[in-house]
């Protein structure tokens, strides 16, 4: 069963445990069939696509988003912080996003990442590889990421092995 009312920050699974997770948005074991996410991705994506307040690209190609699909319980979180994003006029340093859903393990993990649940996103990724310091005069880091994080999201800028294009719905330690 896929808890479906929107979660608040504080219920944000804390450790990086499986069952943390699965306690916030759901286990997918029971949903993956022959090797099919089909679904275990609708069961837990938001129907509707949250709106970007612009188009940005598909990192690494010239494809327009206008907007992405994020695990239900999150959809009115990630909403409030698009359009506070928009109402700072600082979305526009936001120049590509690679993507919400992805049913993968962590990069170089053997657990699964909170893509795999559509619990975090990435933006910027092409100025912020995975690994890539960030560079906090850099009017995103600057201006973007405390959005973020006044919602409650964690950004994976501070990490051993920074990922500064990674926000997710979690509250586990740097």
């Amino acid at each position: 069963v896929i808890p479906s009312d929107p979660l608040e920050p504080v219920d944000f699974p804390v450790g990086y445990d499986r069952p943390s997770i699965e306690a916030a948005y759901g286990d997918p074991d029971p949903m993956l069939l022959d090797g099919d996410d089909l679904d275990w991705r609708q069961a837990i994506l938001s129907p509707r696509k949250v709106d970007f307040p612009s188009q940005v690209r598909y990192s690494g190609t010239r494809t327009l988003l206008s907007g992405q699909h994020v695990h239900r319980r999150l959809e009115a979180s990630l909403r409030l912080i698009l359009h506070e994003l928009q109402g700072r006029n600082v979305w526009r340093f936001v120049t590509d996003c690679a993507g919400v859903y992805a049913f993968r393990l962590q990069r170089g993990g053997s657990r699964l990442s909170l893509h795999a649940w559509a619990a975090a996103i990435d933006l910027n990724a092409e100025h912020y590889p995975l690994g890539a310091p960030p560079d906090f005069k850099d009017p995103f880091i600057r201006h973007v990421v405390p959005v973020f994080q006044e919602f409650g999201w964690q950004w994976g800028g501070l990490w051993g092995r920074p990922d500064a294009m990674h926000f997710e719905a979690s509250r586990r330690a740097a």
